[in-house]
């Protein structure tokens, strides 16, 4: 990215200055583009590859701003943490990743907002933490519209705490992928960058891994038709529906638990990675007999509300008390 007379500084974790022109339309820059007739796509981030967020994954400048400073306050939490020497008779708990995550606490960017408001996040949290007795020294990393790479990006600079890493009694809970559906990556590519994060998590640390499935949406009617092109369908209309793309990255993370990397398929194999589906709850019959999601429960058809964060609760706590008693 060039600089310009007019250009914010900011510091990031790694001590060196990114340079934000003020004259970029961020909005004008889309993830993913149409390179030929085939309609076929090239993306300005992938999946696998660690990226932090850029003009391709920022609505604007504000944004931008926002996550930088959201991430250079995660990778002052983790030092903090290191340095307390927290009691380490009760495990460590890291939920890992995006809007849906960071509602737990009551904020978007760091800043509560109408949504997070109305969606008693915090509320939803305490009800977390009294499922799980309070028995778990926990840490919320998440920031809203991250998509896989931010997240791979954002534990390798900085923002894993060295103590819950090395503590085989920690575990680590993951959901993202769905703002990469909705920014235009296919399923394939949404998948093999989940796994990457999932792998990345295995080798790094020693605790477990629980791993959601990506949730249902129901927006597909407002953001899909922005995504085409490149993502039509083949008479060259926008997609419907979000429902087949989750499906097939849903699919695809199940099959990698007994066909995929080694890493994956071993940590499968001897418990120390979960698969979970906690998107079930959210899912009512449509008009068409085919599954709708429950606006009850997800209000905007993206982000689980009250009840929907409660639910989300139940399902992640009950997987993490199995991991706790199961052992290491």
């Amino acid at each position: 990215m060039k600089t310009s007379d007019a250009s914010i500084a900011l510091n990031t974790s790694r001590n060196s200055t990114l340079f934000v022109p003020d004259n970029v339309d961020f909005d004008t820059n889309p993830m993913c583009e149409a390179v030929s007739i085939e309609r076929e796509q090239e993306c300005h981030e992938i999946p696998t590859e660690p990226s932090p967020r850029t003009i391709y994954s920022c609505w604007n400048q504000k944004q931008f701003i926002d996550w930088f400073t959201m991430h250079n306050r995660y990778v002052s939490d983790a030092k903090l943490f290191d340095s307390e020497k927290r009691n380490y008779e009760r495990p460590v708990l890291m939920l890992i990743g995006d809007s849906i995550t960071e509602s737990f606490l009551g904020t978007s960017y760091g800043v509560e907002t109408e949504r997070t408001k109305s969606s008693y996040g915090e509320e939803a949290f305490r009800y977390f933490q009294t499922l799980l007795g309070n028995k778990y020294e926990t840490i919320v990393n998440a920031i809203s519209g991250d998509q896989v790479q931010h997240v791979l990006w954002r534990l390798q600079n900085g923002e894993l705490p060295q103590s819950a890493s090395s503590n085989n009694q920690a575990i680590f809970v993951i959901l993202i992928g769905t703002n990469n559906l909705g920014n235009g990556h296919l399923p394939n590519p949404t998948a093999q960058g989940i796994l990457e994060l999932t792998k990345e998590l295995l080798i790094q640390t020693k605790g477990k891994i629980v791993l959601l499935q990506v949730l249902p949406r129901g927006d597909g009617s407002k953001i899909l038709p922005k995504l085409c092109p490149p993502r039509c369908t083949e008479d060259e209309k926008p997609f419907q529906s979000f429902f087949p793309a989750v499906r097939k990255v849903n699919d695809k993370l199940q099959n990698a638990m007994s066909t995929g990397d080694e890493t994956i398929k071993m940590a499968y194999i001897s418990k120390r990675l979960a698969l979970i589906d906690c998107g079930e709850a959210f899912l009512v019959s449509g008009d068409s007999g085919m599954p709708d999601v429950n606006a009850t429960l997800m209000p905007d058809l993206l982000h689980p509300y009250e009840l929907g964060l409660k639910i989300m609760a139940d399902c992640i706590a009950k997987e993490v008390e199995a991991q706790r008693l199961a052992g290491g």
